[in-house]
């Protein structure tokens, strides 16, 4: 990030063009910012969506493709194939514990 002046491409009354455009420090970091807040909203929002998924179901069929249930408890962390899910565990320790 600079505080060099930005250049977008506009439409103004029909005529295509290129305007240069001054975006201050503080003005490039709330748009960051604001990027950044929709994604982790993004993100919560599709973790509560697994969560709630995990929670109400007993596992993944079809998972290991010979048409057994894999269980929950061995896809998360500390399970036979905990490589899965760990980082869906860690990211959940790391919501409580904010």
């Amino acid at each position: 990030m600079s505080n060099t002046p930005r250049c977008a491409n506009v439409h103004w009354y029909g005529v295509a063009g290129t305007a240069t455009v001054e975006v201050t420090f503080a003005q490039q970091l709330e748009i960051e910012l604001d990027a950044v807040t929709a994604e982790r909203d993004a993100l919560r929002i599709a973790h509560d969506a697994v969560l709630a998924l995990i929670n109400d179901s007993r596992g993944v069929v079809g998972l290991h493709l010979n048409g057994d249930e894999a269980p929950w408890e061995e896809l998360r962390t500390g399970g036979r194939f905990d490589e899965w899910l760990s980082p869906f565990d860690d990211a959940l320790r790391s919501k409580e514990e904010s």
